[in-house]
Protein backbone atom coordinates (compact mmCIF):
# COMPACT_ATOMS: atom_id res chain seq x y z
CA UNK A 1 0.00 0.00 0.00
CA UNK A 2 0.89 3.43 -0.67
CA UNK A 3 -0.22 6.33 0.54
CA UNK A 4 1.17 10.05 -0.87
CA UNK A 5 0.30 13.57 0.20
CA UNK A 6 1.31 17.16 -0.68
CA UNK A 7 0.45 20.43 1.14
CA UNK A 8 1.67 24.26 0.24
CA UNK A 9 2.04 26.24 2.74
CA UNK A 10 3.11 29.93 2.10
CA UNK A 11 6.58 29.05 -0.43
CA UNK A 12 7.03 25.40 0.71
CA UNK A 13 5.76 22.36 0.12
CA UNK A 14 5.21 19.56 2.33
CA UNK A 15 5.87 15.81 0.77
CA UNK A 16 4.35 12.71 2.67
CA UNK A 17 5.32 9.10 1.59
CA UNK A 18 4.57 5.96 3.56
CA UNK A 19 4.46 2.69 1.90
CA UNK A 20 3.82 -0.93 3.48
CA UNK A 21 5.26 -4.13 2.24
CA UNK A 22 4.36 -7.39 2.93
CA UNK A 23 7.13 -8.62 5.13
CA UNK A 24 8.01 -12.39 4.27
CA UNK A 25 7.29 -15.22 6.56
CA UNK A 26 9.94 -17.43 6.39
CA UNK A 27 13.70 -15.67 6.06
CA UNK A 28 15.83 -16.70 3.30
CA UNK A 29 19.59 -15.34 2.25
CA UNK A 30 19.95 -13.98 -2.15
CA UNK A 31 22.52 -12.62 -4.22
CA UNK A 32 22.75 -9.20 -5.42
CA UNK A 33 23.00 -8.03 -8.42
CA UNK A 34 25.85 -5.78 -7.66
CA UNK A 35 29.69 -6.24 -8.85
CA UNK A 36 30.98 -5.31 -5.23
CA UNK A 37 33.05 -2.52 -5.07
CA UNK A 38 31.97 -1.12 -8.88
CA UNK A 39 28.38 0.95 -10.23
CA UNK A 40 28.34 -2.26 -12.23
CA UNK A 41 25.03 -4.65 -12.05
CA UNK A 42 24.86 -8.35 -14.01
CA UNK A 43 21.43 -9.39 -15.35
CA UNK A 44 18.92 -10.95 -12.83
CA UNK A 45 15.39 -11.86 -14.36
CA UNK A 46 13.01 -13.76 -12.20
CA UNK A 47 10.18 -15.45 -13.75
CA UNK A 48 6.55 -16.78 -12.58
CA UNK A 49 4.22 -18.71 -13.96
CA UNK A 50 6.34 -18.75 -17.11
CA UNK A 51 6.92 -22.85 -19.38
CA UNK A 52 10.76 -23.50 -20.74
CA UNK A 53 9.55 -23.10 -23.99
CA UNK A 54 8.76 -19.78 -24.06
CA UNK A 55 11.87 -18.94 -22.24
CA UNK A 56 14.06 -20.61 -25.19
CA UNK A 57 12.36 -18.19 -27.59
CA UNK A 58 13.02 -14.88 -25.14
CA UNK A 59 16.24 -15.14 -23.49
CA UNK A 60 18.18 -15.71 -27.05
CA UNK A 61 16.25 -12.65 -28.47
CA UNK A 62 17.82 -10.60 -25.26
CA UNK A 63 20.61 -11.72 -25.82
CA UNK A 64 21.18 -10.62 -29.63
CA UNK A 65 18.90 -7.64 -29.16
CA UNK A 66 21.29 -5.99 -26.24
CA UNK A 67 24.97 -8.46 -26.68
CA UNK A 68 24.59 -10.04 -24.28
CA UNK A 69 26.69 -13.35 -22.98
CA UNK A 70 25.24 -16.65 -21.95
CA UNK A 71 22.17 -17.19 -19.44
CA UNK A 72 22.23 -19.32 -16.87
CA UNK A 73 18.49 -20.65 -15.62
CA UNK A 74 17.67 -22.18 -12.47
CA UNK A 75 14.53 -23.76 -11.53
CA UNK A 76 12.75 -22.49 -8.10
CA UNK A 77 9.34 -24.47 -8.05
CA UNK A 78 7.13 -25.98 -11.20
CA UNK A 79 6.81 -22.88 -13.32
CA UNK A 80 9.36 -20.90 -11.62
CA UNK A 81 12.93 -19.80 -13.20
CA UNK A 82 15.77 -17.34 -12.23
CA UNK A 83 17.95 -16.41 -14.70
CA UNK A 84 21.37 -15.24 -14.44
CA UNK A 85 23.83 -13.29 -16.56
CA UNK A 86 27.40 -12.18 -16.08
CA UNK A 87 27.89 -9.38 -18.01
CA UNK A 88 28.89 -6.11 -16.17
CA UNK A 89 26.12 -3.25 -17.47
CA UNK A 90 25.54 0.32 -16.20
CA UNK A 91 21.89 0.48 -14.13
CA UNK A 92 20.82 2.44 -16.91
CA UNK A 93 21.10 -0.72 -19.51
CA UNK A 94 20.12 -3.64 -16.65
CA UNK A 95 17.12 -1.44 -15.99
CA UNK A 96 16.50 -1.88 -20.11
CA UNK A 97 17.09 -5.73 -20.24
CA UNK A 98 14.83 -6.11 -17.26
CA UNK A 99 12.03 -3.74 -19.13
CA UNK A 100 12.29 -5.95 -22.61
CA UNK A 101 11.81 -8.99 -20.66
CA UNK A 102 8.36 -10.46 -19.81
CA UNK A 103 10.16 -11.05 -16.37
CA UNK A 104 7.78 -10.81 -12.84
CA UNK A 105 6.78 -6.98 -13.09
CA UNK A 106 6.97 -6.44 -9.19
CA UNK A 107 10.97 -7.53 -9.73
CA UNK A 108 11.53 -5.05 -12.54
CA UNK A 109 10.73 -2.10 -9.57
CA UNK A 110 13.11 -4.60 -6.86
CA UNK A 111 16.07 -1.66 -7.27
CA UNK A 112 13.83 0.62 -6.49
CA UNK A 113 11.91 -0.39 -3.26
CA UNK A 114 14.60 -2.80 -1.26
CA UNK A 115 17.17 -1.47 0.88
CA UNK A 116 20.04 -2.84 -1.34
CA UNK A 117 19.27 -0.75 -4.19
CA UNK A 118 19.99 -3.70 -6.21
CA UNK A 119 17.94 -6.61 -7.94
CA UNK A 120 18.02 -10.03 -5.62
CA UNK A 121 17.34 -13.34 -6.61
CA UNK A 122 17.08 -16.26 -3.90
CA UNK A 123 20.18 -18.70 -3.67
CA UNK A 124 19.36 -20.80 -0.69
CA UNK A 125 16.53 -22.66 0.65
CA UNK A 126 13.14 -20.85 2.04
CA UNK A 127 11.12 -22.57 4.57
CA UNK A 128 10.08 -26.30 2.84
CA UNK A 129 11.50 -25.41 -0.54
CA UNK A 130 14.86 -26.26 -1.52
CA UNK A 131 17.20 -23.92 -2.77
CA UNK A 132 17.18 -23.46 -7.26
CA UNK A 133 18.29 -25.80 -8.85
CA UNK A 134 20.84 -25.20 -11.98
CA UNK A 135 19.19 -26.35 -15.37
CA UNK A 136 20.92 -25.12 -17.85
CA UNK A 137 22.88 -22.53 -19.48
CA UNK A 138 22.08 -21.31 -23.04
CA UNK A 139 24.95 -19.77 -24.78
CA UNK A 140 25.21 -16.77 -26.89
CA UNK A 141 27.69 -16.01 -29.84
CA UNK A 142 28.42 -12.48 -27.25
CA UNK A 143 29.79 -14.27 -24.74
CA UNK A 144 32.34 -12.33 -23.16
CA UNK A 145 32.34 -9.54 -25.54
CA UNK A 146 31.48 -7.11 -22.22
CA UNK A 147 33.31 -7.65 -19.04
CA UNK A 148 31.99 -10.26 -17.30
CA UNK A 149 31.48 -10.14 -13.44
CA UNK A 150 34.81 -12.61 -11.70
CA UNK A 151 32.78 -12.93 -8.00
CA UNK A 152 29.23 -13.86 -9.49
CA UNK A 153 31.38 -16.23 -12.12
CA UNK A 154 33.54 -18.05 -9.08
CA UNK A 155 29.60 -18.16 -6.76
CA UNK A 156 28.06 -19.83 -9.82
CA UNK A 157 31.13 -22.16 -9.96
CA UNK A 158 31.46 -23.31 -6.70
CA UNK A 159 27.52 -23.04 -5.39
CA UNK A 160 25.58 -24.56 -8.23
CA UNK A 161 28.69 -26.64 -10.20
CA UNK A 162 27.68 -24.07 -13.04
CA UNK A 163 29.97 -24.45 -16.28
CA UNK A 164 30.43 -20.85 -16.81
CA UNK A 165 32.24 -20.15 -20.04
CA UNK A 166 34.56 -16.77 -18.40
CA UNK A 167 36.57 -14.88 -21.11
CA UNK A 168 36.67 -11.31 -19.74
CA UNK A 169 36.95 -11.68 -16.08
CA UNK A 170 36.30 -8.41 -13.69
CA UNK A 171 36.20 -7.19 -10.70
CA UNK A 172 36.79 -9.71 -7.15
CA UNK A 173 35.84 -12.46 -6.56
CA UNK A 174 33.43 -11.12 -3.74
CA UNK A 175 29.53 -10.88 -4.34
CA UNK A 176 27.00 -9.34 -2.27
CA UNK A 177 24.81 -11.37 -0.07
CA UNK A 178 21.29 -9.82 1.31
CA UNK A 179 18.53 -10.95 3.63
Amino acid sequence: MKVKAQWNILDRSMLFHFQTMRVPKTPTMGISARVVHTSFFVPFLDFDNITDERLDDELPFLQECFHLGDWHIFKTNEFGRHVIGLDCLLPRDCLEVLETSSCDPLYKKASWINEYRTWVLRGWEKGERERPKFVRTIESPCNGKRLQSLGHAKFLEAFYSVPVRLVNPFGSEEIERAR
